[in-house]
């Protein structure tokens, strides 16, 4: 027990150092990095939608995986350059792909562990829980946070935001 606090110390220790913290929150969750399915060290930035729709989950949370149909289908529904979902997983890497190519999951997942934790906490999730879902505008706005689990009509109030970015 002593050794797996020690472990998760010491990961945080090294996110916390990798972060600049004179600049806002969202830029700072943005830039840090974590590593796809295909083993490429990546950021949440790298995407180019007007709307990002971060979701913190594990293979072990029940809530979170009665989501992952709704967000599939919210990402069929949406280009990817309007809006893009990033699932991020709280699990291992072997947990995470089988659990992404048995569910056909058409949005990227990265692998979270720590550093993962770190951002959630860092753009609103200060309880801790799973799932997480927040909404970032333009690279720079929270726009919507979400502890718990999805319903549609937090899906929809997202998809008017999408309407609404599209209108300017």
């Amino acid at each position: 027990m002593l050794a797996l606090l020690v472990m998760f110390f010491c990961a945080g220790v090294s996110t916390h150092l990798y972060l600049d913290w004179t600049k806002p929150p969202v830029k700072r969750a943005l830039e840090v990095p974590l590593l796809d399915l295909n083993g490429n060290l990546v950021e949440v930035g790298d995407w180019p939608a007007d709307i990002l729709v971060l979701n913190f989950w594990a293979t072990w949370c029940p809530p979170c995986l009665n989501e992952i149909p709704l967000l599939v289908e919210f990402q069929k529904e949406h280009p990817p350059k309007n809006l893009q979902v990033l699932g991020i997983g709280i699990d291992s890497e072997l947990k995470l792909r089988e659990f992404i190519v048995q569910n056909k999951v058409n949005y990227p997942v990265l692998i979270g562990k720590s550093a993962g934790i770190d951002m959630a906490y860092e753009l609103g999730n200060f309880s801790g829980g799973l799932p997480f879902t927040v909404v970032i505008k333009n690279k720079e706005q929270i726009v919507k946070q979400i502890v718990g689990e999805l319903s549609e009509s937090n899906l929809r109030e997202i998809q008017k935001m999408v309407i609404d970015q599209k209108k300017r």
